[in-house]
């Protein structure tokens, strides 16, 4: 991962720790799988991250810590997920000691993206392919049960098309 004045941040390759900072890559897993939970809203509302535990508001900026990088231990789940579509954090800023998970990072925003592929090479080969799709610019929310499809916008997650 590169900060904006271009210097390398080690141990990390742009893992953002949303939730809980226990360094865990089973938790960016979890995540990778099955989305937001509550107890990660909790964690960043308790550490003062977000102003509600309720969702993350999508068109405010936040502070997260950065994860331990992009492991071996997130590999099941970065194949499982392979073509599949998912969210991923936009920054601008960081702040704090630039290594693994001792960075902050500003999310200033959410992007849709496609998993398409991934490769597990080493420490100098690893790196998971992705397609840009869109900005979402909603809140994010966890759904505890994800057969309610209640309140659920059918399509949310394709490609936007100019209507006239």
């Amino acid at each position: 991962m590169t900060d904006l004045a271009g210097n390398n941040i080690p141990g990390n390759w742009g893992t953002v720790d949303i939730g809980n900072t226990s360094n865990s890559t089973a938790e960016i897993s979890d995540q990778i799988l099955d989305g937001l939970r509550q107890s990660d809203l909790d964690a960043l509302y308790a550490d003062g991250r977000i102003p509600q535990s309720t969702h993350i508001d999508g068109n405010s900026p936040a502070w997260m810590q950065g994860a331990p990088g992009l492991s071996i231990g997130m590999k099941a789940a970065v194949w499982a997920v392979h073509g599949t579509t998912r969210l991923v954090p936009i920054y601008d800023s960081l702040a704090g000691q630039l290594t693994g998970n001792n960075v902050e990072i500003q999310i200033v925003g959410w992007g849709v993206i496609q998993v398409v592929t991934s490769n597990w090479g080493g420490a100098h080969n690893t790196s998971v392919t992705v397609q840009k799709g869109y900005m979402y610019d909603g809140d994010l929310r966890p759904n505890p049960d994800l057969s309610d499809t209640t309140d659920i916008i059918e399509n949310a997650f394709t490609s936007p098309v100019l209507v006239e």
